[in-house]
């Protein structure tokens, strides 16, 4: 037992930090009053505190970025179970908070997304190809629960494909063998079990042409042939205008 310098309390050794220098081995004060006293002080002496900090750590660079990674190497589990514990308890808020700043910065977001995926292209399609591959159900399901939830933007995207084709189709066009090649695509589709489509070889509508809908232009490839190949690019295509 010793008794505290401060508080004048009897108390356990174990209550006391060690000193080597001190004939007993233990401080003079008891932990208890020595951290009451450590938030005292740094609480009246703030700014030279933190002034001495930085300034030690301006000329002890290398030194405090080496204690810092050895630190987080050491406790990286503990990080990181700390982290998801705390996000699991602000999920909601900073879902909320992450939509306010999207909404009120939303050009600078958009403007970085592009940056992003320009330097990062390739990797960035091979992520969302993968992503695709695995989230099939998620994607279709969420595709229908869109479709159900805008029915007026559905059938006006509908109606301006349709326009769009009735627009590009010449009186030449022969209707019967437009008709016979989309018969041909659900006869595939019932025999392989794959859905095919009926591809327009140049497109109807993208930035550089706007091809016809006639049966001469027209061709049926697997489905997801089609909805990878996009608008930007048909057979022939002149080198000038690849984008």
């Amino acid at each position: 037992m010793k008794v505290c310098y401060v508080c004048r309390k009897e108390k356990e050794s174990t209550n006391f930090f060690q000193c080597k220098s001190r004939p007993d081995g233990l401080q003079t004060m008891c932990k208890e009053c020595r951290r009451y006293y450590e938030r005292e002080y740094r609480k009246t002496h703030r700014e030279i505190l933190s002034a001495r900090t930085k300034a030690w750590r301006s000329t002890n660079r290398e030194k405090f970025n080496k204690q810092a990674v050895d630190r987080r190497k050491a406790n990286i589990e503990k990080m990181r179970d700390y982290g998801r514990r705390w996000y699991a308890a602000h999920a909601e808020h900073l879902l909320a908070r992450t939509k306010e700043l999207r909404l009120l910065n939303r050009e600078k977001y958009l403007a970085a997304n592009r940056a992003r995926y320009l330097v990062n292209q390739e990797k960035e399609k091979t992520k969302q190809t993968l992503w695709r591959n695995e989230n099939r159900e998620k994607m279709r399901a969420s595709w229908n629960l869109w479709q159900r939830n805008n029915r007026h933007k559905v059938c006006a995207n509908v109606m301006k494909r349709n326009a769009g084709k009735f627009q590009a189709t010449p009186k030449w066009a022969n209707p019967f063998f437009i008709e016979e090649i989309y018969n041909l695509a659900q006869l595939r589709t019932k025999a392989t079990g794959i859905k095919w489509h009926v591809d327009h070889i140049v497109p109807l509508k993208s930035k550089t042409v706007c091809g016809l809908h006639v049966e001469h232009n027209l061709q049926v490839i697997p489905a997801a042939r089609n909805i990878s190949k996009g608008n930007r690019h048909w057979p022939d295509m002149p080198q000038e205008i690849i984008v």
